[in-house]
């Protein structure tokens, strides 16, 4: 995010004499070229990877553990967000998913909504303060800042990942959700784009787009498909595994 702001001269003009510029989405690149009358033969899109470090599933079962931790039963539908939780990302779209929530328990009144990441004070106010306007206490847990060693079990928790951003440079925790047999949703305008393979992965949407969303969400959380899930975790690893990435990196590098 910080090249889609106003860049010293001075730097700007030397990296497009010197540089070629490795940008980690379509979207990045064209906010490079249009923002700062960037040559668009001097950037490559080198989508990110998946951490070679990373704990991919071999059985898509809910944890226990996490079960328990949020007080919710088994079958209970859970929707997930992973992201950091400022007032600058609320961009992320995870406001946007709470104002859907009074709809969606409608139709699902057991859903659970966790939104996870690193989250500042103020934002924790404000959030708790709508939260318990809107009276949804019981339903959408803000579980704060989620530490490696849980990731993948938060993600097989969940039955749709969502995260219906405008400004998502990438979006890494797509691909991880989607290893994790998650059923994905992000917004179709940005780099979320690159990161769901342009819907093959997921669901893109417009994030201003309500009922489409709570028709999409109903419809995700209504029909798991594990045959599916197993299919799109082969081919997420096939385009973002860590080999596939070290071979994208070599060929620029020649």
């Amino acid at each position: 995010v910080e090249f889609w702001k106003r860049l010293n001269p001075l730097l700007l003009r030397y990296l497009k004499n010197h540089a070629t510029i490795w940008a980690v989405s379509r979207f990045t690149k064209s906010s490079l070229t249009s923002r700062h009358s960037w040559d668009p033969e001097k950037i490559k899109v080198v989508n990110n990877c998946l951490d070679p470090h990373f704990d991919i599933p071999k059985e898509f079962t809910k944890p226990q553990e996490l079960v328990e931790r949020y007080q919710i039963t088994n079958s209970a539908p859970v929707m997930l967000t992973i992201c950091r939780l400022n007032q600058h990302e609320r961009r992320k779209g995870y406001t946007l998913v709470i104002e859907l929530m009074p709809e969606l328990l409608k139709i699902r009144p057991d859903l659970h909504y966790i939104i996870g990441g690193e989250i500042d004070t103020r934002e924790r106010t404000l959030l708790h303060q709508l939260l318990t306007e809107m009276g949804l206490e019981h339903n959408v847990t803000i579980s704060g800042f989620i530490s490696d060693a849980e990731l993948t079990q938060h993600y097989l928790l969940a039955d749709v990942f969502i995260m219906p951003s405008s400004k998502e440079g990438f979006g890494l925790v797509f691909t991880e959700a989607v290893v994790c047999g998650c059923n994905a949703i992000g917004g179709g305008k940005d780099g979320s784009a690159d990161a769901l393979m342009d819907g093959k992965l997921g669901d893109l949407l417009d994030p201003l787009a309500q009922s489409s969303m709570i028709e999409l969400i109903l419809g995700r959380l209504n029909n798991p498909d594990k045959q599916r899930k197993y299919q799109l975790q082969e081919l997420c690893i096939l385009h973002f595994g860590f080999e596939v990435y070290k071979e994208k990196i070599k060929t620029l590098l020649k």
